[in-house]
């Protein structure tokens, strides 16, 4: 219930307002362009402007790490957009849709790690303030890569708690890798995060596990 109730404001009226600037910057970078093409293009020139968000003029996906050659994002977050627009489509709606997913998603994530810490009804209280707090809610509603990000620290903080209460196992360690590189790879603030779960893991695991 409470994941549905998640589901359902992530995509009340979620194409309502047209793209804002970082929007269009994430849409233009997921184009293989960069975010910076719109501001070379040549001055006293009233010739119609390229197409840098569209994908009809799109450059290939693999071309979109080197694109970001002078941004300080990692690329993670903007091939992902790529495919989902592939997929679905770069309308308001389709293209915010795919952080509004990855929304859903953590609540399940932060059930799992809130049951294993702390019990069933304080992680039923935890989704409950997740699903309806209105930053994780507008956030999700945005074309950036912030929510992915917290998807992904929900994860491999499960991946650090399995593997603490159940013991460690090449399959945890290596989802648990994975879940920080893939959180290293969608936005910088994964510094801080990424230092919190070291920290747990040297307070917390013993012996080998440990490192």
């Amino acid at each position: 219930l409470v994941t549905a109730v998640a589901a359902g404001l992530r995509a009340w009226e979620i194409g309502r307002q047209s793209f804002w600037v970082d929007e269009l910057l994430s849409m233009e970078t997921s184009s293989g362009y960069g975010f910076e093409a719109h501001w070379n293009l040549p001055v006293d020139d009233v010739s119609p402007a390229p197409d840098f968000i569209g994908l009809d003029a799109a450059r290939p996906w693999w071309r979109i790490p080197a694109a970001m050659n002078r941004d300080v994002h990692p690329p993670l977050y903007f091939v992902t957009l790529r495919g989902w627009r592939e997929m679905f489509g770069s309308s308001e709606a389709a293209a915010r849709s795919l952080a509004a997913v990855f929304g859903v998603v953590g609540v399940p994530l932060l059930f799992v790690l809130g049951r294993d810490l702390l019990g069933t009804t304080s992680a039923l209280w935890a989704c409950a303030i997740y699903a309806v707090a209105g930053p994780q809610v507008q956030l999700a509603q945005e074309v950036r890569g912030y929510v992915p990000l917290v998807t992904f620290t929900l994860a491999a903080a499960v991946m650090c708690v399995h593997i603490e209460r159940r013991g460690g196992s090449v399959l945890r360690y290596a989802l648990l890798a994975s879940c920080v590189l893939a959180m290293l790879l969608t936005h910088y603030f994964s510094v801080g995060p990424i230092l919190g779960i070291a920290l747990y893991v040297l307070i917390r695991l013993r012996g080998a596990m440990r490192w």
